[in-house]
């Protein structure tokens, strides 16, 4: 028994004690954005907000002028149903907006991560931390940058 005990202590000091960590880190949401890909959704994304806020200020100046109108030529229920309608298309625009947003950005982020992942077993990292979302405080070992790895896989440099 102790000398099983004497070969267990004797195998976490040679092994465990010498094996080291090697990290690595990134501004995960700085390298999204400097991506071609990325700048280019942004603007399909701005472009389709400012076609919807445009449809959606023609739909409220039409409201307004019949709210206005000297001889209301609409009741008080429709114009309160024509209002309910306007705020349920504003709804449906801003999540088309934002469903649209995360789509596209997913499919960029699971392109990076794959590159990050490629790099990180060819440099021999252990973990690859993500810099942008300032949780990890310390680190007991030195981290390395990979950015400019991760923009040379990805030819952005």
């Amino acid at each position: 028994m102790l000398r099983l005990l004497l070969l267990c202590v004797l195998y976490l000091i040679c092994f465990s004690g010498f094996a080291q960590v090697k990290i690595g880190h990134v501004n995960f949401e700085a390298f999204l954005l400097e991506m071609p890909e990325t700048k280019v959704v942004m603007a399909q994304v701005n472009r389709l907000g400012d076609s919807l806020n445009a449809m959606l200020a023609k739909k409220a100046d039409y409201i307004r002028d019949m709210a206005k109108s000297p001889t209301p030529t609409i009741t008080a229920d429709s114009l309160n149903n024509l209002q309910n309608d306007f705020n349920t298309e504003t709804y449906r625009c801003q999540t088309l907006i934002s469903e649209t947003y995360t789509k596209e950005i997913k499919i960029i982020q699971t392109k990076v991560k794959k590159v990050i992942r490629e790099i990180a077993l060819a440099q021999g990292f252990n973990y690859i931390l993500d810099s942008s979302d300032k949780k990890v405080l310390f680190a007991d070992s030195p981290t390395t940058d990979i950015t400019i790895w991760l923009k040379q896989k990805l030819r952005l440099e």
